[in-house]
C-alpha cells in the first residue's frame, strides 16, 4: 500500500502554463493557415495532363489530412489548456472552503463560554 504524500502546485505557473500552450495552439494554427493560403494561391500547380491529375488528387488528399492533424493538435492543446485551469480553480475553490472552514472553526472557538478569559 503506498503512502499519501503532499503535492505543492504553483497555481500561478499552472495557469501561466496553460497560457503558453494556448499561445502555442494559437500559433500552430495561424502557420497552418498561412501555409494553406500560400497553397491556394499557387493555383492549378499540377497541370491537366493525367499524371498531374494524379499527383494534384495525392496533394490534395494529403492536405486534407495534414489540415485535420493540425486543427486535431490544436484542439487538444486548447483542452489541455482548459484542464490546467481547471485544476487550478478546483484547488482555489478546495482553499477557500478550507479556508472558510477554519474561519467558522475560530468564531465556535471564540463564542465558546469556555474560551472567554475568566476575570
Amino acid at each position: 500500500m503506498s503512502q499519501a504524500r503532499d503535492v505543492d502546485v504553483d497555481l500561478v505557473s499552472l495557469r501561466r502554463g496553460g497560457d503558453s500552450i494556448s499561445d502555442a495552439a494559437t500559433r500552430l494554427t495561424d502557420a497552418w493557415a498561412a501555409h494553406a493560403n500560400r497553397v491556394a494561391g499557387m493555383g492549378d500547380i499540377f497541370g491537366s495532363d493525367p499524371i498531374g491529375g494524379l499527383i494534384g488528387a495525392s496533394y490534395h488528399a494529403a492536405h486534407a489530412i495534414a489540415e485535420r492533424s493540425y486543427q486535431s493538435v490544436a484542439a487538444s492543446l486548447e483542452s489541455f489548456n482548459g484542464a490546467l485551469y481547471g485544476i487550478a480553480g478546483a484547488i482555489d475553490n478546495r482553499d477557500a472552503a478550507d479556508n472558510d472552514a477554519v474561519k467558522g472553526l475560530r468564531r465556535r472557538i471564540d463564542d465558546h463560554p469556555d474560551s472567554k478569559p475568566s476575570r
